[in-house]
């Protein structure tokens, strides 16, 4: 299937989707309406995943990992080619963690980079939208 233009600015979107679903929204339904229902995830960071029951697994430790922090996700040089039936991306990343407003809130509080990596993914087109069907993470440091 060749990708269009249209194509390319939704599978950077899809990205952009991804990090703020798990940064900011952190829901549930926001997980769903990225990846397929049988998505493969993996990541030395916060475990292997599969299918619908792994996605609410996926949530629930990514809301645990959020709990007294705020990270941000900044994906960067995504390439996108095609492959099959839909497409790969490959991007790098870079984490930061700040502590999330406690009683001290007038105190500066630190933003640190918690690690660097890469996700090499693939995405294929469901109900009209791109999303994605497995997602592989590689931390630089690990």
């Amino acid at each position: 299937m060749p990708l269009n233009a249209e194509d390319r600015i939704e599978l950077h979107e899809l990205m952009a989707r991804y990090a703020h679903a798990i940064d900011v929204v952190g829901a549930e339904s926001a997980v769903f309406d990225i990846f397929t229902d049988d998505a493969e995830l993996d990541s030395p960071a916060s475990g292997r995943f599969a299918g619908m029951d792994g996605l609410r697994h996926f949530a629930q430790v990514v809301a645990g990992l959020r709990e007294g922090r705020i990270g941000r996700h900044l994906i960067t040089n995504v390439r996108v080619s095609e492959e099959g039936d839909g497409a790969r991306l490959c991007a790098c990343y870079i984490h930061t963690s700040t502590p999330a407003r406690g009683a001290a809130a007038a105190e500066p509080r630190a933003i640190q980079v918690t690690h660097s990596g890469s996700y090499d993914c693939f995405a294929v087109r469901r109900g009209g939208r791109w999303r994605l069907r497995r997602r592989t993470v590689t931390i630089d440091s690990a």
